[in-house]
């Protein structure tokens, strides 16, 4: 599940991404296929390592967007390998067969956060302080769930 709350009023265009804060969190079910470490980077970079202990077919994800705490979108994806953004991400980042079963294995990536944002938002978005909650799993365990608070600020306002 992800979680999205906008502290600041509808102001949009290029921005820059802080990442200020992240939590992991239990995810939905008893038990966890993959094992996390991380850490921030420059604010807008993220480094995980992942130890998936076994192969996990059928993995489906939730995304939640909330504004002042209030829920303003909602993303479910019943195939997370299919889904048109989420589904090229995570294939960078993890290793997929063809029936889209994520291997079990060990992985490490690095997320640049405003790079992805920009590329899903098309380089214009909101500004504010905004809380994403990502949850991932299948029916027998959790793959990821985790929280990230992010600042979106005016791009030129910080950075040029």
């Amino acid at each position: 599940m992800i979680l999205v709350v906008v502290k600041t009023s509808f102001i949009k265009g290029k921005f820059g991404i802080a990442v200020t804060k992240f939590e992991l969190c239990k995810g939905p079910k008893i038990k966890d296929c993959c094992t996390w470490k991380y850490r921030i980077e420059n604010e807008n970079v993220m480094t995980f390592e992942a130890e998936m202990t076994e192969n996990m077919p059928s993995v489906k994800g939730k995304i939640l967007v909330s504004t002042n705490g209030k829920e303003s979108f909602r993303l479910q994806m019943n195939r997370l390998c299919d889904h048109l953004f989420v589904g090229p991400l995570v294939k960078t980042f993890l290793n997929f067969t063809n029936n889209c079963i994520i291997l079990k294995g060990h992985y490490d990536f690095t997320v640049d956060v405003e790079k992805a944002a920009q590329n899903y938002y098309g380089g214009s978005f909101i500004y504010g302080n905004l809380t994403f909650k990502a949850a991932f799993n299948n029916n027998q365990c959790n793959l990821f769930c985790g929280v990230f608070v992010l600042n979106f600020y005016p791009k030129n306002a910080t950075n040029s």
